[in-house]
């Protein structure tokens, strides 16, 4: 690969991925404080609610905006925007992954736990408009700092397996806030109970999945985003149930996959090849 197109990082400290965890959670952690202290939500809390809580979930994006003015190179800036818009590096097949994988994993979950009859009765119209208005918003703003930026930070120091546990784990204590605000979307789930529990561990086998796709998809960030767009698609539709006790089965049967990539595939199909190592 010629110079001029290989993606180098600066020798910086802000380079460090540690660093960006630090001050995206400051970031969010902030403006959630600040919407708690109002008494205000996204959902109840008027335009003053809305725009905190929005810049509150901007925060792993807002913050790679300034990370990678301070970490990568020109090559580097220019290689991130790329990773947003194009789709060609996407394979067919994966786009494929991408749509139907969590609808019809999640759809068997429902089905082995029973709640796929209580769903089918369930009036999800309002659920479903609101979905298709909301939810492309949030991994947008997520993913171009999760998967867009840090997660390539990440693979440069550790191994894909470990970079999508750290992630995960991070990924998943980042929306604490959320069940703290009063009126917040996961507010119905209370602190430290099983589906408190569930939702994270569910998180961290998310970010294994993300991971596989990334990597395999020439490190596009439009395919991280995409399947965001169907794993909130799926939540806020109710198809995955986060708040009732049927959310185990999704776990358990997510969980099995997440090993089944870890273990059955070969290296290279989770290998990450970062471009200046090609």
């Amino acid at each position: 690969m010629k110079d001029n197109t290989i993606l180098y990082v600066k020798k910086s400290q802000l380079a460090n991925p540690w660093i960006y965890f630090l001050a995206t959670y400051a970031w969010t952690w902030l403006f959630f404080g600040i919407a708690y202290a109002l008494g205000l939500s996204g959902e109840t809390g008027g335009i003053t609610g809305a725009v905190l809580v929005l810049l509150a979930l901007g925060g792993p994006t807002i913050t790679a905006m300034m990370f990678i003015n301070f970490a990568l190179n020109e090559n580097g800036r220019k290689d991130y925007w790329k990773r947003i818009t194009d789709y060609k590096r996407i394979p067919v097949k994966w786009y494929l992954i991408i749509f139907l994988f969590v609808p019809a994993i999640t759809i068997l979950a429902d089905i082995l736990s029973g709640y796929w009859n209580v769903y089918l009765f369930t009036n999800k119209f309002p659920s479903l408009l609101l979905a298709i208005i909301v939810v492309p918003v949030v991994p947008i703003i997520e993913e171009l700092g999760w998967r867009g930026y840090v997660l390539d930070r990440l693979q440069e120091k550790y191994s894909p397996m470990t970079s999508s546990l750290i992630l995960g784990t991070l990924w998943g204590l980042w929306h604490l806030p959320a069940f703290i605000l009063p009126g917040g979307a996961l507010s119905v789930i209370p602190l430290a109970s099983f589906a408190f529990w569930m939702y994270l561990i569910n998180l961290i086998v998310f970010s294994i999945c993300f991971t596989w796709i990334y990597n395999n998809t020439n490190r596009s960030t439009l395919s991280a985003i995409l399947f965001h767009i169907v794993l909130e698609f799926s939540a806020n539709t109710g198809l995955i149930p986060w708040d009732r006790p049927e959310h185990f089965y999704n776990v358990v049967i997510w969980s099995l996959i997440a090993v089944g990539i870890l273990i059955s595939l070969q290296k290279q199909h989770l290998k990450y090849r970062h471009p200046a190592r090609i």
